[in-house]
């Protein structure tokens, strides 16, 4: 591996991190001042996030971690992993909602799992993810993401439930993460199947 990559700090587009830093500036700021490194303060104040800027993935892992410890008393006894569930779930509700609307119409099709996958780089400047289709399955697997964590793997399930949910019109989906990078296997994968 290069010197270069090595030395790559992993970003996020602007866009992805603004739904955590409404949330935060419109919770407890005192708390979330609290849970928040020092150097990571900017985000609770009126400083502007670019939508087509870039910004370190770890400030977005630090953001959705102190989020994660304001949202988890309202899920009454959520265990910390539903809780990052719920918010990959939240997420892909004001995904689905907007702009990304058109990816689950006509049920689950091949060419519109496929496009939704490909919507990785619009929002990480590591990895790739993709999408294969057969049956009421889908695999999802990310592959060489610059900072895998198992918040965003259980993050990552929960979006993909929401998305499964709404292409399948089905109630009765479970994402399973089959093999992760964080327990030694090559890539990340997600399993999903629904009734």
């Amino acid at each position: 591996m290069s010197r270069d990559r090595a030395a790559r700090v992993p970003k996020i587009k602007g866009v992805a991190m603004l739904n955590a830093v409404r949330a935060l500036r419109s919770m407890d700021k005192e708390r979330a001042r609290e849970l928040l490194p020092t150097a990571l303060h900017k985000y609770l104040e009126d400083e502007r996030i670019l939508a087509v800027a870039w910004y370190p993935e770890a400030d977005m892992l630090e953001l959705n971690r102190a989020l994660a410890q304001l949202i988890r008393p309202t899920l009454r006894g959520a265990k910390l992993e539903e809780t990052f569930v719920h918010m990959g779930r939240l997420v892909a509700d004001i995904d689905l909602s907007g702009m990304y609307a058109s990816l689950q119409r006509g049920g689950v099709d091949h060419d519109l799992v496929q496009r939704m996958a490909s919507g990785w780089k619009q929002y990480h400047d590591t990895g790739s993810l993709s999408a294969s289709t057969e049956g009421n399955h889908i695999r999802f697997e990310l592959r060489d993401f610059g900072l895998p964590t198992l918040e965003l793997c259980w993050i990552q399930r929960g979006w993909f439930l929401a998305y499964v949910e709404r292409a399948a019109s089905s109630g009765q989906v479970t994402v399973v993460e089959s093999q992760c990078r964080l327990r030694g296997a090559p890539s990340c994968v997600w399993d999903a199947t629904w009734k």
